[in-house]
């Protein structure tokens, strides 16, 4: 009996993978951010830079940097 092999994913067909609907994203950033949940508010950013620029890995710590200098206005107290 032969073996079926299935083909590999190809990059185009990862990137046609459902991203995050950006109506709910903005307002569950305008609801972390008048909760007062800013770690929440810059996780949720990040990950929305990381997947707008097509979900590069090993650049966290710069998705991380980029979305916290976009929230800190929001963090005046």
């Amino acid at each position: 009996m032969a073996t079926v092999k299935r083909p590999r994913s190809t990059s185009t067909e990862l990137k046609r993978t459902k991203k995050t609907d950006p109506v709910t994203a903005a307002g569950k950033l305008r609801e972390n951010l008048s909760n007062g949940n800013l770690e929440e508010a810059i996780r949720l950013r990040a990950y929305l830079l990381w997947e707008q620029e097509g979900g590069i890995h090993g650049q966290d710590v710069n998705y991380w940097l980029r979305a916290e200098s976009e929230l800190a206005p929001h963090n005046v107290r």
